[in-house]
């Protein structure tokens, strides 16, 4: 269907940090995108899971083709290559599904540091919880994006990132 994007700004009365006063209605806004205490921000258009009627071509910067049973994670892109502890990693997987009617996968994501200790692990569904595996189709691809926080205490070095598959799936 078809969704738009609100924006409203509210008061925050006494200038306290909890709770929400009354909207503040824009002083000054086009009559196009005026909505009362509103303003329309833009609309996004979002199609049947499934429809797809073309194939996604991936610019992907680490191409890996690791295969876990019916998946294979295409490659990887992680910026920023250098991140200051507390900083933040984004990470972003490619995924490939090769049959339909695969089972509710998930992988763990983990950050080992110089010492190949694990300084962080999340337990992860290959392009978020909004959209398992279990309603993918054969060849389709998808990206999933996902951040971490860098410890506040982390060591000068080389991290890693590793994607390790969680029973039932297994790598191939």
């Amino acid at each position: 269907g078809r969704y738009e994007l609100e924006l409203t700004l509210l008061s925050r009365p006494n200038g306290c940090a909890e709770g929400s006063g009354p909207a503040v209605p824009p002083l000054e806004a086009p009559p196009q995108v005026q909505r009362g205490d509103g303003l329309l921000l833009g609309t996004v258009d979002v199609p049947p899971a499934g429809s797809r009627s073309e194939r996604h071509e991936f610019d992907i910067e680490n191409e890996s083709e690791a295969r876990f049973d019916g998946l294979t994670l295409l490659g990887s892109q992680v910026s920023p290559l250098q991140v200051e502890p507390s900083g933040l990693l984004d990470v972003v997987l490619y995924w490939e599904a090769h049959r339909s009617g695969l089972p509710d996968s998930q992988v763990h994501l983990r950050l080992l540091d110089p010492s190949e200790q694990v300084v962080q692990e999340r337990l992860i569904r290959p392009v978020g919880d909004a959209y398992p595996t279990t309603l993918w189709s054969a060849g389709d691809r998808y990206v999933g994006c996902f951040w971490f926080s860098m410890p506040a205490d982390a060591e000068p070095g080389r991290y890693r990132l590793e994607v390790v598959p969680q029973p039932p799936l297994q790598q191939a």
